[in-house]
């Protein structure tokens, strides 16, 4: 069999066809906490340090400029913080304390929709597919990119 491009191989793949090899790597995307990679990096004294390279996954999506999260966007902004944690509104909504010197796990404290209102206020508002705004894509130069570079796609993002 031929060699693959990635968007071939994960195409025929997910569409249980024959492929030149199985797609290693070909999930969301992969990637570590800065302070993981910042470790990885002291600890083999590599400052270019790239582990999706490393361990040979597929070199990733094209992603068209589509906005797939609530939208517009609610307005992030900090409303409480200490010398640990800082309390914040994201732009999806959601109330989050996070660690202030780390990117772990943040917890999440509350949601844009509490109720049967808050739900139909908030598809009315911000989870128009038509939204002005929303997918900025030029798509013929987009349907260009993957003709020449053979790439899979990817619409969206977690957890969207």
């Amino acid at each position: 069999m031929e060699t693959l491009s990635f968007g071939e191989r994960l195409t025929r793949c997910l569409c249980g066809e024959e492929v030149d090899r199985i797609p290693f790597g070909a999930t969301f995307g992969w990637g570590c906490w800065p302070e993981t990679l910042e470790r990885w990096r002291r600890e083999t004294g590599r400052d270019d340090l790239n582990p999706a390279q490393e361990l040979h996954f597929e070199p990733g999506y094209a992603m068209p400029e589509l906005y797939c999260d609530i939208f517009p966007k609610f307005e992030s902004k900090i409303i409480e913080e200490d010398e640990e944690f800082v309390v914040v509104r994201t732009e999806s909504g959601v109330t989050q304390r996070r660690f202030r010197h780390s990117e772990n796990m943040p917890e999440f404290l509350e949601y844009p929709v509490k109720t049967e209102d808050d739900w139909q206020q908030l598809k009315e508002e911000r989870l128009q597919i038509d939204q002005p705004g929303r997918a900025a894509q030029d798509w013929d130069i987009f349907r260009a990119r993957l003709k020449e570079t053979g790439e899979g796609v990817r619409v969206g993002m977690l957890p969207c």
